[in-house]
């Protein structure tokens, strides 16, 4: 099973990762964990770019294809589904460092421009929107969503920031990677950007700044 998405926003630790038990091969740091009463061992495999969980049958001694299958929902498939979650989680926690780039950016806002996040959802209380104090417009706006609402596979969650942008550069950075048409936003006038590792602070700062001084500059 591939967990790939936790490295978006995610760091590596090295100290901590040989503290837990990983070791480095070839740039790759490498763990075997027993799990579900030491029948199966959880082959884990972890680098800057994969992070990815192989699970073994120590019984028939051939790695347990099932686990990546999602038409097989079973209680003992869903079961060892959940360790191998608790694994990736408990690696989270303990290995890995979070890299908060959303704290950065309201950091950033609150700095330049002396505006403070509101949440004017009570639905949604993580949300968050950001005005231009001249005309009180939206400049920027937070959500937390499932990557699957930017045509990403997987239901796991998103921090992401809509910023509008002249149409004619919205077309030129949209990658797919970090920078998406905006999601529930006019897509001629705005992107959503993914707040993780994939786009420097530096580029993201920018875009921000263009996205204020263009909704500042204009009524609409």
């Amino acid at each position: 099973m591939l967990f790939n998405y936790v490295l978006n926003d995610h760091l590596l630790d090295d100290v901590r990762l040989k503290k837990f038990g990983f070791i480095l091969k070839n740039g790759n740091y490498y763990l075997e964990k027993p799990i579900k009463n030491k029948d199966f061992i959880a082959k884990i495999k972890l680098s800057n770019n994969e992070f990815s969980v192989d699970l073994f049958d120590i019984n028939f001694q051939e790695n347990y294809e099932l686990l990546d299958n999602e038409n097989f929902q079973g209680s003992f498939v869903l079961g060892l589904r959940q360790e191998v979650s608790n694994i990736v989680d408990e690696i989270k926690k303990k290995c890995l460092t979070y890299s908060n780039l959303e704290n950065d950016v309201i950091a950033h806002i609150k700095k330049k421009y002396n505006v403070d996040p509101e949440h004017p959802w009570s639905a949604y209380p993580t949300f968050a929107t950001f005005k231009c104090t001249n005309n009180n417009k939206w400049f920027a706006l937070i959500m937390h969503i499932q990557a699957n609402c930017l045509g990403v596979s997987g239901k796991y969650m998103l921090s992401v920031i809509n910023i509008k942008l002249p149409p004619e550069k919205i077309l030129s950075i949209i990658d797919n990677k970090s920078i998406f048409p905006a999601y529930h936003m006019n897509k001629k006038n705005w992107v959503t950007v993914v707040l993780n590792k994939e786009i420097s602070s530096e580029t993201l700062f920018k875009l921000i700044d263009e996205s204020h001084d263009l909704v500042q500059g204009k009524q609409f």
